[in-house]
């Protein structure tokens, strides 16, 4: 076989993969893919896979959803760091955020609740047509000391494509 041939046939087999592999994302409404899947490349936009991890936290938990009537597409990733890691954390997600040409589109919401305070930020580009919402989650209550656990602080980055 020759070098053309060869590369042709990968072009085919290429041209080919694409659509069957949207085809399997398609599939599946709501997904959490493991990094090195092919739901993680093709189903998640490259904004959350690019979001920058923490040194010290729990392993990254991505989400995604191919939307469902009035329900938009999402990607997702959830980080959980120890409290005293969460400004640092914030701050690197924020400047990660603006480094895509995103920018804050007001004030940040908030809402405390008995178990929980929480915080959204909304980023969007100057056209909107990219929205992500960046929320951050602290319990309201430490963790019983008993289980070994300590209380973590859980950000999301929530990409609608």
């Amino acid at each position: 076989m020759t070098v053309s041939r060869c590369f042709g046939a990968a072009l085919l087999l290429a041209l080919l993969a694409w659509p069957l592999g949207m085809l399997w994302v398609l599939s599946h409404e709501d997904y959490h893919p493991e990094p090195g899947t092919l739901d993680y490349y093709l189903g998640l936009s490259s904004l959350v896979r690019g979001v920058p991890l923490p040194a010290d936290g729990d392993a990254p938990e991505y989400y995604g959803s191919t939307g469902d009537g009035p329900k938009q597409p999402v990607s997702m990733v959830t980080l959980q760091v120890p409290p005293e890691q969460a400004s640092a954390t914030l701050a690197r997600l924020q400047a990660y955020l603006q480094t895509k040409g995103l920018q804050p589109t007001g004030p940040f919401k908030y809402e405390a609740t008995d178990t929980a305070t929480l915080q959204d930020w909304e980023y969007a580009n100057p056209q909107r047509t990219e929205v992500v919402v960046l929320r951050q989650v602290v319990p309201a209550h430490p963790t019983a000391p008993t289980d070994g656990a300590s209380r973590k602080v859980t950000f999301s980055v929530m990409h609608y494509d």
